[in-house]
């Protein structure tokens, strides 16, 4: 943990010194974190790299090639968002996707894409990066094209997934070793609900 040292002038109390240590008091927080915003092009890079490796121009290339494949719709877009038109679309793209990731997200794609992804105002010659309702069964992918279409369907999906919910503990310890001048600072976080967060690929 980390340790917040009291000046020296402070007085410590003989029962600290003669103490292994003392755990002044715990408080738990919870933390919530909802499903992040759909793809433009340089969040799709930059995620690609996080997981992947894959620099910006591969990724760029891979997703030209999904498009021109008609399995994304196109990628050179600097926009997270869709006009409401292109989101009541988008429950028949999921529920199509749904089959492949159902092991991980059973009967979560039904109703309209929530509200905070939707905003015709935020979006200006071209829409956040999607699947296409193409399947892309039986298409020839490269390794790249298959991890970056993988990306988008995850990101599409989880916009429909519960928030992630995890849980901080925190407890201050006194300690005898430093005759009590010391109080440490233990952290632990246990994960409430899952949520959104099983859709992502391990980095």
């Amino acid at each position: 943990g980390s340790v917040f040292r009291f000046p020296p002038d402070v007085k410590i109390d003989p029962v600290w010194q003669r103490s292994g240590a003392i755990v002044e008091r715990g408080e738990e927080e919870q933390h919530r974190e909802g499903s992040p915003l759909l793809y433009d092009l340089t969040e799709l890079q930059r995620h690609a790299n996080r997981v992947f490796g894959i620099s910006a121009h591969h990724t760029l290339d891979a997703a030209q090639s999904l498009y021109e494949k008609k399995l994304l719709t196109y990628p050179r877009t600097n926009s997270r968002y869709v006009p409401a038109d292109v989101a009541a679309t988008l429950p028949a793209v999921a529920g199509a996707l749904e089959r492949h990731y159902e092991a991980l997200v059973p009967g979560t794609c039904a109703g309209a894409l929530p509200a905070r992804f939707v905003n015709d105002s935020k979006v200006t010659d071209h829409h956040a990066i999607l699947p296409t309702t193409r399947r892309a069964d039986g298409c020839e992918l490269t390794d790249n094209e298959g991890r970056i279409y993988d990306l988008v369907c995850r990101r599409l999906l989880s916009c429909w997934l519960r928030e992630y919910i995890s849980a901080v503990t925190t407890v201050l310890t006194w300690t005898a070793a430093t005759a009590g001048k010391d109080l440490w600072v233990s952290k632990g976080t246990v994960v409430v609900q899952e949520g959104w967060k099983v859709l992502e690929p391990a980095v």
